[in-house]
């Protein structure tokens, strides 16, 4: 399967490794579904793709949601014909002392960070495994290999 014949959803693709990760497979001939709360960062995302002559749409999804991922997951395959790679790349930190963190600002961290990668991986499985030929890419930073000091949601 060639790569232009690929379609892909990168989560949190508005930014940073999302936005780099998306901008790649773009540049490697996928279509891209750009995921993000982030509406101007993740339209930003898909008019540099089809500047450069490829394929991308925006949908915009609170990746803790699964009503959100669902919808999300349904509007890229609808857009893009399919779907055969998802990448998860969605995160947010918490910068604070581990006595400094709210109980919300943690829950919040967990549900970006780890539960929208379950929610992600459940939606899109169905069409992955309907294209055949798939995967699932789950991306972090450094930082969930190792602990830093301040960021209590990955280590203390």
């Amino acid at each position: 399967m060639a790569a232009s014949s690929l379609s892909d959803q990168v989560t949190g693709a508005g930014n940073g490794i999302g936005r780099a990760t998306a901008l790649l497979f773009a540049a490697e001939g996928c279509k891209v579904g750009v995921v993000d709360r982030d509406v101007a960062a993740g339209g930003a995302v898909v008019a540099a793709i089809r500047r450069s002559g490829g394929t991308a749409s925006f949908v915009e999804c609170d990746v803790s949601s699964e009503q959100s991922i669902n919808a999300a997951v349904e509007a890229v395959v609808q857009a893009l014909g399919g779907l055969n790679i998802l990448v998860n790349v969605a995160g947010v930190n918490i910068m604070a002392t581990v006595t400094d963190t709210e109980i919300e600002r943690w829950d919040r961290a967990q549900h970006v960070n780890l539960r929208s990668v379950f929610l992600a991986s459940k939606a899109a499985l169905p069409h992955l495994m309907a294209g055949g030929r798939s995967s699932i890419v789950n991306t972090s930073s450094v930082q969930a290999t190792r602990g830093v000091p301040n960021f209590p949601s990955y280590g203390v």
